[in-house]
């Protein structure tokens, strides 16, 4: 028994290293001369009026005059299109559109964009986000590259300051390096559609989100899976630097949190694929090893050692990798929330887990349910 958690945390540590050494070697987009490409911001929102005037407010000063930005809403309750509407009268801003959501859901939202777009490539971000500055300019880059059709980027919380808010932030860390570990490989399993970009005319040959219409979540991750089908595993890209780096606000309270996982982790049956659900049942596999390791205190002196060398592995390791992927982003848990992190990651993820057999969750006061 000892000998095999002494090995599991062995194997841990060399796959997170791995992960690590790939991490710091990650691809590296060099500026282009030239002419550029045109392109459409979308922004589809729901609900969101508590984030709309820092955004809008945001890209005015960042964004140049010359990109389409167009927002699109999803059927808002709260007053956001009026918002927008009011910026745009006020402001005059000449390619800043606000449009209405020809159907229901996010991706029936994008898709109405993308078809009222003129630009070459589609860049899409969330209205509780940040960008920073010549953003487009870094994610417009691999597209100079004619193979490449999308071209994905990191997303990061922002910190409260309290512990939970920080324990989002290191949750995150492991998000990205998983996400820029795997498509390293030319076997992307993940992206986020708060930090996307994606040529017009890829989107239309795949069909768009054509045959998982029906699904709330999903718009990047089903997108980025018919793209490689249909043009190779050559046709992606991931860029993990800071100047890339879109900004999100954390989760406000557990529930959310974990509603906003499962939602995630939910999409791994849709799938269908023999990757997802490996890389899905591995994960579990090790955080109950992890939980498994506390009956190692009730043994002898040498299980006791075991379940000390365990833990205290497990913490520094994590610390040395997740550690380098937020200090890329200028970010510095203390020692405290990494110790907490570790003890507390297993517990969420057997939680999630169990959750997700449900495949129920709430998003947007929307319901769904991802029994298939």
């Amino acid at each position: 028994m000892e000998l095999f958690y002494l090995m599991s945390i062995a194997l841990y540590a060399l796959l997170l290293g791995a992960m690590k050494k790939n991490w710091e070697e990650s691809s590296f987009y060099p500026p282009q001369q030239g002419k550029g490409f045109r392109i459409a911001l979308l922004i589809p929102f729901r609900n969101e009026s508590q984030h709309l005037p820092s955004l809008l407010l945001h890209l005015e000063k960042i964004i140049p005059p010359s990109l389409e930005i167009i927002f699109i809403n999803d059927n808002s309750g709260d007053g956001s299109e009026y918002l927008i509407a009011s910026f745009l009268r006020v402001r005059n801003l000449k390619n800043w559109e606000l449009l209405e959501n020809s159907g229901i859901g996010k991706k029936a939202a994008l898709t109405t964009g993308i078809h009222h777009a003129e630009a070459e490539i589609i860049m899409t971000t969330d209205a509780d986000c940040l960008l920073p500055e010549d953003w487009y300019r870094w994610m417009s880059q691999p597209f100079y590259l004619d193979h490449i059709q999308l071209v994905a980027g990191p997303v990061m919380t922002v910190s409260q300051g309290d512990f939970f808010s920080k324990f989002q932030q290191i949750e995150w860390a492991s998000i990205l390096l998983v996400t820029q570990y795997f498509f390293s490989l030319r076997r992307p399993l993940m992206c986020s559609g708060a930090n996307l970009a994606y040529r017009k005319s890829a989107f239309m040959m795949v069909g768009g989100y054509g045959g998982n219409e029906e699904h709330l979540s999903g718009d990047d991750e089903f997108l980025l899976k018919k793209i490689i089908r249909n043009f190779g595993d050559q046709s992606t890209a991931y860029l993990s630097r800071e100047a890339v780096l879109v900004k999100t606000q954390p989760a406000p309270c557990l529930g959310a949190f974990l509603q906003q996982r499962v939602r995630w982790a939910s999409k791994w049956k849709l799938h269908r694929s023999v990757k997802h659900v490996l890389f899905a049942l591995g994960s579990y596999v090790m955080a109950m090893v992890q939980l498994g390791s506390v009956f190692l205190i009730f043994g002898d002196v040498w299980s006791k050692t075991v379940f000390l060398v365990f833990w205290i592995l497990k913490i520094i390791v994590e610390k040395k990798v997740l550690g380098r992927v937020l200090n890329e982003y200028a970010i510095h848990p203390t020692v405290s929330s990494f110790i907490k992190t570790s003890y507390l990651h297993p517990v969420y993820l057997i939680t999630v887990g169990l959750a997700t057999l449900g495949g129920k969750f709430t998003w947007k006061g929307r319901k769904s349910n991802y029994i298939v």
